[in-house]
């Protein structure tokens, strides 16, 4: 495995090169995780993929200064295939990835050779009315509100034991606001997600009219993007293949990576 940077005005792309396949896989991990996430793929993916896997803004070793949009995403990928003298990949998301690689399908579609979305985020997911309609200056506002998380912390605990929180989201919120840092990354993340709105009914179209092999994973269990009602909607869709496994919403094991190899 190397590991790699890319300077742009922004700041500098952190990502890892590993793999000797003829085939290039771009990686886009989840919220609070790190490229590194996809090596739980398993060894095999490498004899088969060479695997270009991001540390998206504000995660992993990137550094990021501003807002970020789909059209930063893009541009790496299109210097990535520069740099590797590819004209085409193969594009797999997990969760905030998957969001974020449905936003670039129209453009990059052309360049895309098969998409593989594990739980993707954004169409179906706890609380994603909050995050597509909020202004971005009442999610600064807020993002004050919560640093020191004390008072926040202490409303959803007493919402927990009013019944109105299930114990993961208080679970979830003790993790992601226990620390500046984590907080500093879920509001400039929560902030750029305006960029990366989805519509069920668009997505459909999308990928319909994309007309080249699309892999869905999900999690039976998952809690945090629940599958039923997108699993009706794109399962109609002749370039579409549903795996569901057993597991919740953090499935990228080996499991996906032997389907990715035999599949």
């Amino acid at each position: 495995m190397k590991q790699l940077q890319m300077k742009v005005p922004q700041g500098e792309w952190n990502y890892y090169r590993w793999g000797s396949g003829e085939t290039l896989l771009v990686a886009l991990h989840g919220f609070a995780r790190n490229a590194l996430l996809f090596e739980k793929l398993g060894p095999e993916v490498a004899k088969q993929y060479t695997m270009i896997a991001l540390d998206l803004p504000f995660h992993g070793q990137t550094q990021w200064t501003d807002l970020y949009k789909p059209e930063d995403i893009q541009y790496f990928i299109t210097e990535v295939l520069k740099n590797e003298q590819h004209s085409q990949f193969e594009l797999i998301g997990f969760s905030l990835g998957g969001r974020i690689a449905l936003k670039l399908l129209p453009q990059m579609a052309k360049q895309i050779q098969k998409l593989h979305l594990i739980a993707p985020d954004g169409l179906n997911t706890s609380f994603a009315w909050l995050v597509n309609s909020m202004p971005t200056n009442a999610k600064k506002r807020l993002a004050k509100l919560v640093d020191p998380p004390k008072s926040i912390l202490q409303l959803a605990r007493s919402l927990h034991r009013a019944n109105l929180l299930d114990r993961w989201t208080i679970r979830y919120l003790e993790r992601q606001l226990g620390s500046t840092e984590n907080r500093y990354r879920l509001f400039q993340t929560w902030i750029a997600l305006k960029h990366f709105s989805l519509q069920l009914s668009t997505v459909k179209k999308d990928l319909s009219a994309f007309a080249k092999p699309i892999a869905l994973y999900w999690g039976k269990n998952d809690q945090v993007v629940p599958f039923g009602k997108i699993i009706d909607q794109l399962s109609v869709l002749s370039n579409v293949e549903i795996y569901l496994l057993d597991g919740g919403h953090e499935i990228v094991n080996q499991e996906i990576g032997d389907l990715l190899i035999h599949t």
